[in-house]
């Protein structure tokens, strides 16, 4: 007597939990879902609010020569930096895989950026060091925090005079990110204390550098982020806006920034 064969059921839910794996993770691709944080409404708004902030200090630097001093409306933008910086590093990929269209990306807005920027400033603007560090960072994987020591290489780093904001800094904020995001707040904001007593020191960093401004805003944009990954549904209409297309509106202010810039000159 032959014996029936059992027929294999597939499990009805293995598409289902696919698919809402995917949902969440940019691109669609559950296998970074491990990896990349998921989209967060008060991580957009923090971007755009560096955005905002960094629209208002390039248009007093440029439109009416405003200097970074503790008296200057220039000296409260500083914060934007590093909340670019520490937004780069929290969503750095922790599998060391690199996302070939995102840096891509911001290689495009960086030759773009610096078209304009190159020519007046006669240095590679910020997004040149961003894409290091990107590169860098992603390369590193779980150990993109050890990205902090470099601010101990600030006065030794030998392409300083090339850069805007020299690697060396970029690469400790974006170090800070990824602390924040492997570890927490707590081992993230004792860094940060790490990185402000460097900077007060004057060892590292000298105490007539602007750019000494910018570590004094880390830890408070530290904090800022921990608070957005925290409530992820916060947003401010606009705000989240322009934080969900960083690149786009960085590359399109540089010339209106640039044009009216000369138009005032000429005139």
């Amino acid at each position: 007597m032959k014996k029936a064969k059992k027929r294999r059921v597939r499990p009805k839910s293995s598409r289902k939990s696919s698919a809402s794996s995917q949902s969440n993770v940019p691109g669609g691709r559950s296998s970074e879902a491990a990896t990349l944080p998921p989209r967060n409404a008060a991580l957009d708004t923090l971007r755009g609010l560096a955005i905002v902030l960094m629209l208002v200090d390039h248009a007093a630097a440029y439109w009416f020569d405003v200097r970074i001093e503790l008296t200057s409306v220039r000296l409260i933008t500083r914060l934007s930096m590093p909340l670019f910086c520490l937004l780069l590093g929290y969503f750095l990929p922790t599998d060391r895989r690199f996302r070939a269209v995102r840096l891509l990306q911001i290689l495009a807005a960086a030759v773009a950026v610096n078209l304009v920027y190159w020519p007046l400033n006669h240095q590679l603007e910020i997004l040149a060091s961003l894409l290091l560090a990107a590169v860098v960072g992603t390369a590193m994987g779980r150990t993109a925090p050890l990205m902090l020591a470099s601010i101990l290489f600030y006065r030794l780093d030998p392409v300083s005079r090339w850069f805007d904001y020299q690697p060396t800094l970029v690469f400790a904020l974006v170090g800070q990110g990824a602390m924040l995001r492997r570890f927490g707040i707590g081992p993230a904001i004792a860094s940060g204390l790490a990185l402000l007593g460097i900077t007060i020191s004057g060892h590292w960093i000298r105490p007539t550098d602007t750019h000494r401004f910018v570590v004094w805003f880390s830890l408070p944009a530290t904090i800022l982020v921990d608070l957005g990954r925290r409530f992820p549904d916060f947003r401010v209409t606009g705000l989240d806006w322009l934080g969900r297309h960083p690149l786009s509106i960085y590359v399109a202010h540089f010339y209106v920034i640039a044009a009216i810039a000369w138009a005032l000159g000429g005139n």
